[in-house]
């Protein structure tokens, strides 16, 4: 009786054996599943990385494209402004010229102050501030600034 014993505990140590190395191998499968399922999330995280990094790319061309349109239609604007001020100090020529003599003296006085203002936008479009404007034009710094509100269409 005590050599089935023996061969009873044998064969309960060989079982136990089995079912150790059974979980050892199931474990590493698991674990390889693991390393596999996380190299995937890492290529997925590396292609929205790079995704994210074309949309980026996008609105930086996109916005910069926008920032010239943008300038470019400033450019006409301040363009098409600067007609209609020599138009219009055309027009007020032609009429003083055509109306009396004491007109003569209204016309130099209106051509006088478009030319200043015209001095004050010229000024400032090469980046005096408005004292030294008020300074080189001999007038007020509160006339200086009321025309370049009005130019800036601030008012």
């Amino acid at each position: 009786m005590f050599n089935y014993a023996n061969y009873f505990l044998t064969l309960i140590g060989l079982g136990m054996i089995m079912v150790s190395l059974f979980l050892i191998f199931s474990d590493k499968l698991k674990g390889e599943g693991m390393y596999f399922d996380l190299y995937v999330k890492e290529q997925e995280i590396r292609k929205a990385i790079t995704e994210a990094d074309e949309i980026i790319d996008e609105l930086k061309y996109t916005s910069e494209a926008l920032v010239d349109q943008i300038d470019h239609s400033i450019k006409e604007f301040k363009e098409s402004i600067n007609k209609i001020k020599e138009n219009e100090i055309k027009i007020i020529k032609d009429q003083e010229i055509i109306s009396n003599e004491n007109s003569k003296e209204v016309i130099k006085d209106k051509i006088d102050s478009n030319k200043k203002i015209n001095m004050i936008y010229e000024y400032y479009n090469k980046g005096m501030d408005v004292a030294e404007i008020a300074r080189l034009l001999d007038i007020g710094k509160g006339e200086v600034s009321l025309i370049l509100s009005l130019y800036n269409g601030d008012v």
